[in-house]
């Protein structure tokens, strides 16, 4: 006598990508806390899926220098959950720029702007 095998039907690709999806989730928020800045960004720039887990995850944004320049309003805009947020040594942020990020973010909890030389009103 044969013994019946019953096959489980294969997951469909949207399915499949949607579970990875899902872990790549798990592992953003368990260790984006503990990445640098520019970490932060190589991950974000992985994929499209992936650069809006992280977006939606990161809790904390840190950039000094010429690197501030990339910190736009678009940018802070997509990450929710920014809390803590560290731009220092940039003479691109000025006071409307933080007039701006400070307006829609009522998650901001600290806000780093040290030796920023046009930032007067604070």
């Amino acid at each position: 006598m044969e013994a019946k095998t019953r096959r489980t039907p294969m997951p469909s690709a949207e399915a499949l990508s949607e579970q990875r999806h899902q872990a790549l989730r798990v592992f953003v928020e368990a260790s984006l806390d503990r990445l640098t800045g520019w970490e932060t960004f190589m991950w974000r720039a992985v994929s499209k899926k992936c650069h809006a887990i992280v977006n939606q995850c990161a809790s904390s944004l840190t950039a000094s220098g010429a690197r501030c320049s990339a910190v736009g309003r678009a940018l802070l805009d997509s990450m929710p959950a920014l809390k803590s947020l560290s731009l220092r040594n940039s003479p691109s942020i000025n006071n409307d720029f933080v007039a701006r990020v400070l307006q829609a973010r009522s998650t901001l909890q600290a806000l780093d702007l040290s030796f920023c030389p046009n930032v007067t009103d604070i």
